[in-house]
């Protein structure tokens, strides 16, 4: 059996929850407050650009996910929302779309690779500076790649 035949049978047997499967995580603290902070950033950043569903949207405006937040609220908050991990269906179409293409492998551009590009000397993402500065690297290229992508 080659791949393509593989893939096509997986596909008819879990049908379109393959497509549903976390785009993005928001791990375990692990001991610091600020793990997952990506992807409370990305998450911030979707909401802000009207990308995710409109639910979602309207309670996440009430939450602590906003840019004046702390990084551990943030993280806390999106984390009590979506559980350790962001799903293409929390997504509206436009931003499902630049989600799946950007999140994934596959495409000339990746999340976390601009992150570590971005913030060359923290460890990890936790270690990102907790300052409007910071979020407003993330957002531009975030921005960027976006518009690149054409959505």
């Amino acid at each position: 059996m080659n791949l393509s035949n593989l893939l096509n049978q997986l596909m008819a047997e879990y049908g379109s929850g393959m497509n549903d499967m976390q785009v993005i995580f928001i791990a375990d603290e692990n001991g610091h407050p600020a793990t997952g902070i990506d992807g409370a950033l990305f998450l911030l950043w979707s909401c802000s650009r009207g990308l995710l569903e409109e639910e979602l949207s309207v309670r996440l405006s009430n939450s602590h996910l906003r840019v004046d937040a702390s990084f551990a609220d943030m993280v806390r908050d999106a984390r009590s929302f979506f559980g350790e991990g962001v799903r293409p269906s929390h997504f509206n179409e436009r931003g499902r779309s630049f989600a799946l293409k950007y999140l994934r492998p596959g495409w000339e551009y990746r999340y976390h690779l601009d992150l570590d590009d971005l913030f060359p000397d923290e460890a990890t993402y936790a270690d990102i500076p907790e300052s409007q500065a910071s979020i407003d690297k993330v957002f531009a290229i975030l921005d960027a790649r976006r518009k690149h992508f054409g959505a």
